[in-house]
């Protein structure tokens, strides 16, 4: 007498398939109903004087922020002297500030290659 063979049980052939699809689209159902609550943070600049009337521009207000970004300016015009002036007279070594500007510049460098790996050059040209 011959046993039986055991069957497999049948397969449902793209189940998950289907499965994941349906949660895929019902996940983007629930996104359009339901959107996300997007943080807003924003810090309004404190007027420092002000307003200034200008002719053409209008009002002005002198805050916070425009000090610092002349500030900033200042510094990085003063820079860029000190280099064209290092350049007009041939030296090859740095010194000044250019000395303290050329490492903070290699360890960001650094900080790119060892985060950013083969694309750093296109990060940090």
């Amino acid at each position: 007498m011959q046993s039986p063979q055991p069957t497999s049980p049948k397969r449902r052939f793209g189940f998950h398939r289907w499965l994941i699809i349906l949660v895929i689209v019902i996940s983007v159902l629930a996104a359009r109903a339901f959107a996300p609550i997007m943080p807003h943070i924003q810090l309004p600049a404190e007027h420092l004087a002000g307003p200034i009337h200008l002719p053409v521009l209008g009002e002005l207000y002198l805050t916070n922020t425009l000090v610092a970004v002349a500030l900033v300016d200042l510094v990085l015009i003063l820079m860029a002297l000190a280099v064209r002036r290092r350049l007009q007279r041939g030296e090859q070594v740095p010194g000044g500030i250019v000395a303290v500007v050329d490492p903070a510049l290699e360890a960001l460098r650094n900080l790119v290659e060892s985060t950013a790996g083969k694309w750093a050059r296109r990060i940090f040209p």
